[in-house]
Formats: C-alpha cells, structure tokens, sequence
C-alpha cells in the first residue's frame, strides 16, 4: 500500500508531509525550503499504516489542514479538526460563500451542568470559526441553508431556530422542546412540529401555512415516529407520524393527496425527487432499506431496486439524480436514473482505524442525552466526525 497525505498549519506557514510505502513511513516537515526529511521502517504495512495515521490525527488535533482539491477518486480533499466528543447527532449544511456549518458538542463547564452543542463554520480552506451556543443540553439533528441567503436553519431536539453565519446568537423559529421534531424546507416555506402540529411556515414573514394534528406513535414502545418533508416547490408535505404510513398533504388547502403505506417499520429521513412525483423512504429497523415510492399510485417505483443501508446516512444531490449513502466504513454513490445502480464506491481505510483508535479512549458526555457511539461512525458521504470533520472524498465514476 502507498498513500501521500499534506497538511499544512494555517498560523505557522509550515508544512507536514506523510509517505507511506509498504511497512516503511516517510515524513517532511518544516517551513517550504527548510524542511527535514525523517523515513522509518515498521515490522509491517499494517503498523506503519497505524503509526501514519496517528501522527496525522495528532497534527490535525494542533491546527494543522489537509487541503488537496486534485485528489485521487477516494482520497480526501479536506480534512480539519472540529473538535468535541461525539454525540451521536450531526447536522451539517453548505453555505453561501464556500464552505459548510456543523456543529460540536460543547461540555458542562463552570455553573453549567449539561453540555450542549454549538455550531462552527468551516471555509473551503478548512478554517473554522464558532458560532452561537445552543439551549443547554440540546443537540442540533439537521442543518438547511435558507435558499439565496446567509442564513441556516437548525433542528435542536424538537425545536427549530435560524441563524445567520457571523452571528453570536441564534433566533427561535419554534420553541425548543425536547424531540420528536423535523425540519423540511422547500419553495420558500419551513415545515417543523411544535409537539403537537405539524406546521409549514413561510419563511419570508413566518406567516403558517399549514397546521395539522400530529401525535408520534412509537415504534417497539421505544422509539418515537415523527418525520416529514417538503417537495421543492413548497406544495407537498410528507408526514410520517405511524410507522409503516405515510401521508402526502397539499398545503394550500391541507388535504390529503396520497397515502403511502408499506412494510417499513419506522421513517427517519425523507427526500422527494425534483419531479414531485416521488419519494425516498429511508428506513429504520425492519429491513433498515432505502426506497422510492411513486406518490400516484402509492406503490414502490418499479424502476426501483431496493437498497440495503442498514441505518446509514443518506443525502440526495443538489440536481436530486444521485443519492449517497454512507454506513459504517463505507460509502456509494446511486443514480436514480438507473434505477438506483451503484456508480461509485468509496471505502474510508484511514477514517475508519482513526475512530477506532480514538474510541478507545473517548468518555461519554453527560447531561440528559445519553450518546450511543457505536451506532453512527459515519454520517454522509462528505464527512466523518469523531472530534474532526472530513468535508468530502474526491469522487469519479467508475464500473463494479
């Protein structure tokens, strides 16, 4: 095996640059025209791999970024240190300008006694600066950038506020509680759950749209079901408030167009396809399966292969003709044209035995969120995060 990784340090102008071939590590480092070159040889490819990887996590701990936009079909194009335990919770979001906004888990500190996330922005050169805390022992669950604008919409637990990047403070758009809730954006309007309505909101003037009773029932007796999403245009909502049924609304005059209903025992993302006519179904437990069902006749898209994620995360394409998937080490790439076939596969080796080794020695947070650790290592295609955000891993299609 043979890798090259740079990082550079933003303050200090030095570089630090890694080499592996084989059992035997190479490492550059220093100011650009002075630096030192040190090799070492390992009893086998598979400790000097380790050894690489945990000089490099330990420079990306100080500052240092790996930027590489030319990167190879699989490698990574930046790597920056975020910061914070893990939690579990990931909500992550371009912006306007370049770059994406994510949050970090902050812990109890002083006279406070639950830690609480916070959010950060990190630019396309991988500098990164805070943004406003959140509610004390919130977590933030999903990120949407309002459209045209420098404002980001965030899910904390149940409720949603916005916030504009450069910003200290976040304002409240439905009241804090504590989950279930969802975010949906789309033409324009906001939809969310404000513990016992479904609502869509304009976001231009926060006029309600659309209001409609909505209790979660609980799948197992454990786990609530509430999940919905807007079409683009604003003019469907999809709502899943019982596992297992869908129901499609038009928010003009809040009937019901369609309901979906199916074999999948609990809904915990939804995504409809830019021609309105569809919708992706990520499931939870029960086949943990991604499927696409045709809104007008209310049956599974025949054109449609259904995949397998095992409760891995999803995102759906800008253009919404490709679809990522993300679980455990692993990553691929869809087109919906092709009926879901696989164009890209990607497999993150060095992220995967970075958050092995640092879940060895990870604590859990406290507070009234009790994280699970080993059920999300990876959360989208673009990134990992286990103290340290990957953006994204140069992509190319390729045959299987």
């Amino acid at each position: 095996m043979s890798r090259v990784r740079v990082l550079h340090g933003p303050a200090t102008g030095k570089t630090w640059m890694t080499s592996l071939d084989g059992a035997r590590t190479g490492v550059r480092q220093g100011v650009p025209g002075r630096e030192r070159v040190t090799l070492r040889d390992h009893d086998d490819a598979e400790v000097a791999l380790r050894w690489i990887v945990k000089e490099e996590w330990a420079r990306l701990k100080k500052g240092m970024v790996l930027l590489d936009p030319s990167a190879a079909p699989g490698e990574p194009r930046l790597h920056s240190f975020v910061g914070g335990p893990y939690t579990g919770a990931l909500a992550i979001a371009p912006v306007k300008g370049g770059g994406f906004v994510c949050n970090r888990f902050a812990e109890p500190s002083g006279d406070r006694f639950a830690g609480r996330d916070e959010m950060v922005h990190v630019s396309p050169g991988g500098e990164i600066t805070a943004g406003p805390a959140l509610p004390v022992g919130g977590l933030v669950w999903k990120a949407e950038q309002v459209p045209g604008t420098d404002a980001v919409l965030l899910q904390v637990d149940g409720g949603v506020v916005r916030w504009r990047l450069g910003g200290d403070t976040a304002e409240e758009v439905l009241p804090h509680r504590p989950n279930p809730g969802f975010l949906g954006i789309g033409g324009g309007r906001l939809a969310g759950y404000d513990g016992a309505d479904a609502v869509v909101l304009s976001l231009d003037g926060g006029a309600e749209l659309l209001r409609v009773p909505a209790q979660a029932a609980l799948h197992g007796g454990h786990s609530p079901q509430m999940e919905a999403t807007l079409s683009r245009d604003g003019r469907l909502l999809a709502l899943c408030a019982r596992p297992g049924e869908i129901t499609v609304l038009d928010v003009a005059s809040g009937t019901p167009r369609q309901v979906l209903r199916g074999d999948f025992a609990m809904v915990h993302r939804m995504d409809f396809l830019p021609d309105g006519r569809r919708l992706l179904v990520s499931e939870a437990y029960g086949r943990w399966s991604l499927r696409c069902l045709d809104i007008g006749t209310g049956q599974p898209d025949p054109d449609w292969a259904e995949l397998r994620i095992d409760g891995g995360a999803v995102a759906l394409s800008p253009a919404g003709d490709r679809v990522a998937v993300a679980r455990r080490d692993r990553a691929s790439i869809h087109d919906l044209d092709q009926g879901g076939r696989a164009v890209v596969r990607l497999r993150a080796g060095a992220c995967r035995q970075a958050l092995r080794d640092d879940l060895d020695r990870r604590r859990c947070p406290g507070g009234p969120h009790r994280p699970r650790l080993h059920k999300h290592l990876c959360r989208t295609l673009r990134q990992v995060r286990s103290k340290a955000v990957i953006r994204h891993r140069s992509v190319k299609p390729h045959d299987h």
